[in-house]
């Protein structure tokens, strides 16, 4: 039973829908709009002048990408939750009474894109507070510390099988609270016992939400500097006053050395030097030692042979589309957007031409991506008409 309500309560975090009014899409310049207040003030004007056309659609969660699809079902815009830097509640806001925003800022890319929504059938509510936030991930970590002491403890569930279910519920907190949060929950420190079972138990998709969630959740208290006076105490805080028994752990049992000189790619441990020996990898998470002799789990993807170079990643400026651009800064601007299957037909156009375009127009030439193409022409226009 227990395993049937973990199952739908993921299956309902994992997806969930509502109709919404989109309104503009703005990009933030860092001049006239700054921030989410700029962008309502700017709505607000464009409003007075008659340049807002909303377009009814569904907004909705799948797993980790956010969806946005009109009412023929036909998908508009996908947007990975990773790339969602805020979610905004406005309520009031002049005219409009249940204002969403959603701040996007996708991978490797400067820019950031603020999508205004009306939402009149559900009334918009504001995310949880970072405090509760904080909360939250102070509990998860005291959870997996549970799970490494309760191993070949319990069953139906085991330990593993509740490691799957807290992962699962941390990928949701994770993607909704503030992209910085997660790696300064620094207490409690996870034990060796902890950080064991996690590594030998974690998928792929797992470990990697584990690995981005920065030093705190990764490195065992048993390596942590002892000189760290920053670490607070964490006491568990329930409504009915309960307090659960303090968690200790014993140091795990040392094992066969081999000996491998690996490199660090990333400021993964930074306080350790870059240099290890690595002493088994066997699993997805390898054992190694530093030159003080200090031992601990790593991800295989962060280590390198120290011969090997890596290579830094390139940021990239997004094409920009305005009646003036030409058919190649056309086609660039629509290969950005993804839209491979109407580059070759749309491509050829001009900016003013394709920005002059009907939906009509858009979806009797390209029938699959037309709709698509019309709401990020949308955001476009609205721009043109502010700036004029």
């Amino acid at each position: 039973q227990r395993q049937e309500y973990a199952a739908s309560i993921n299956k309902m975090m994992d997806r969930f829908q509502c109709r919404v009014e989109h309104l503009i899409t703005c990009d933030l310049d860092g001049k006239e709009l700054r921030n989410t207040g700029d962008c309502v003030e700017r709505l607000n004007l464009l409003n007075e002048m008659g340049h807002v056309w909303g377009q009814n659609m569904i907004l909705e969660v799948q797993d980790t990408n956010l969806l946005l699809t009109d009412i023929e079902n036909k998908e508009l815009e996908l947007i990975p939750l990773s790339d969602i830097r805020e979610f905004k509640a406005l309520l009031d806001a002049g005219v409009f009474k249940s204002l969403l925003t959603v701040s996007v800022q996708p991978r490797r890319k400067r820019d950031i894109t603020v999508f205004m929504f009306q939402c009149e059938d559900v009334r918009m509510e504001g995310m949880p507070s970072q405090e509760e936030f904080e909360e939250c991930l102070h509990k998860f970590k005291f959870g997996f510390n549970l799970l490494g002491a309760l191993k070949g403890k319990i069953n139906n569930p085991s330990a593993p099988e509740y490691v799957h279910s807290l992962f699962t519920s941390l990928k949701y907190v994770v993607s909704h609270c503030p992209e910085d949060l997660p790696p300064t929950i620094v207490a409690p420190l996870l034990t060796p016992q902890c950080i064991r079972l996690m590594s030998e138990e974690a998928t792929t998709e797992e470990d990697e939400l584990w690995q981005s969630l920065g030093d705190a959740w990764n490195i065992p208290s048993t390596q942590w500097p002892e000189d760290d006076e920053d670490i607070p105490t964490y006491t568990p805080q329930f409504f009915d006053g309960w307090q659960p028994p303090e968690v200790t752990a014993e140091p795990a049992p040392s094992e066969p050395v081999t000996r491998q000189k690996m490199r660090v790619r990333s400021d993964f441990i930074s306080r350790n030097d870059r240099e290890l020996t690595l002493l088994d990898k066997s699993k997805q998470w390898w054992k190694v030692r530093n030159d003080r002799g200090e031992e601990g789990f790593v991800p295989n993807n962060i280590l390198q042979d120290s011969h090997e170079q890596s290579d830094e990643e390139e940021i990239f400026a997004s094409p920009v589309l305005t009646k003036r651009s030409k058919p190649a800064e056309v086609k660039a601007w629509l290969e950005d957007k993804g839209f491979s299957k109407t580059v070759r037909c749309l491509g050829v156009l001009s900016g003013i031409t394709l920005l002059g375009m009907t939906r009509e127009e858009l979806k009797t030439v390209c029938p699959e991506e037309g709709g698509r193409v019309f709401f990020q022409l949308q955001a476009v226009r609205s721009q043109l008409a502010a700036a004029s």
